[in-house]
């Protein structure tokens, strides 16, 4: 469903910083009106048709009462472990709405181990009804040609060399802090950033300017897959330092692309990057700064890394995780049959 109609194709990805323009009490007001509503069509829709399976995507299910079986997808459970690295507005609809309505679920699909250990433990859900389907980097990430990355790289004026982010913009992702550790790193190292403005990224923004590194960081904002391929293919590595992560899909990314990554010790992650990876501790800025140095000055490990990597993005592939997704939907609609 996509808006007031039916749609089988995904809708193109909107702003995610929208909500900061509106007051907070507002934000609440406005997520509560558009779930009554989105309630009513699709139970008129579940009525008036006979679906096999209601999947959910979003924090959850957005109807209830209905005789589908529901499969719901968690993707991770930072509103509960991670709250306060939400916006407070968003902490409260999701809490007053989503334990209610777990019940209401057949089975959950979840995108690694840790998060489904999470599921188990922290909510109580039954195991047997958790499926891990792990993401992938899709085929369209691959190196680019040399010259054609000089070109996109010179077009958007871009630094050479460069360290690559990608990742919205927002506490988990602890761009603060690799601020910080791009501080401690000589000046030639600089920072391009792809992704959302997202949600609570002041101390970000105030890290840059406190630390004087306007000149040494480029913010693109959000930046087409095609974009995206061309930094991947010509960064000198990728730093993904999150707190927190469901997966990880930009570490999968950056090595198909023959990108070397340094990454968070923490979460789903060391599960996703396996030993293609320089692992660090995300609240040790020295320890970023040191991965980053070796990267930076060791052709070497740089060339082990993207062997590496190009073995461990083979290791997952979005043909085996669709042909999963059919098989646990068909069981459970046989289930419920």
């Amino acid at each position: 469903v996509c808006g007031r109609r039916v749609t089988a194709a995904l809708p193109k990805q909107g702003r995610q910083n929208i909500g900061a323009y509106v007051p907070m009490w507002g934000r609440g007001l406005a997520r509560r009106v558009y779930l009554y509503g989105r309630e009513r069509q699709l139970a008129r829709l579940l009525e008036c048709r006979a679906y096999s399976v209601y999947h959910e995507t979003d924090s959850f299910p957005q109807v209830v009462n209905t005789h589908t079986p529901i499969v719901m997808t968690i993707f991770d459970l930072s509103l509960i472990t991670q709250k306060q690295r939400h916006p407070p507005d968003r902490v409260r609809h999701f809490e007053r709405h989503f334990f209610e309505r777990l019940d209401s679920v057949a089975h959950v699909v979840t995108i690694s181990e840790f998060i489904k250990k999470e599921i188990v433990d922290i909510l109580d859900f039954p195991p047997d009804r958790v499926t891990v389907i792990p993401l992938a980097a899709a085929e369209f990430f691959c190196p680019r040609p040399e010259g054609n990355v000089r070109r996109y790289l010179q077009n958007r004026q871009l630094p050479e060399p460069y360290l690559l982010s990608v990742a919205t913009q927002e506490p988990r992702k602890n761009l603060e802090g690799l601020a910080k550790a791009l501080a401690l790193l000589p000046p030639d190292v600089t920072l391009v950033c792809a992704g959302w403005s997202g949600w609570m990224n002041e101390a970000f923004v105030a890290a840059i300017e406190r630390l004087h590194l306007s000149k040494r960081v480029v913010r693109l904002g959000h930046v087409t897959d095609e974009e995206l391929r061309f930094l991947y293919s010509g960064a000198r590595a990728l730093v993904y330092p999150s707190f927190y992560e469901g997966f990880g899909l930009p570490i999968l990314e950056a090595m198909a692309c023959g990108c070397p990554v340094i990454c968070s010790d923490r979460a789903s992650i060391p599960e996703v990057a396996g030993d293609a990876a320089i692992l660090v501790d995300p609240a040790d800025q020295t320890a970023i700064a040191s991965a980053v140095h070796d990267i930076w000055t060791k052709d070497t490990l740089r060339q082990k890394l993207v062997r590496l990597g190009y073995e461990r993005a083979r290791k997952f592939s979005w043909s085996t995780t669709a042909k999963t997704t059919v098989q646990l939907m068909q069981r459970v609609a046989g289930q419920a049959a």
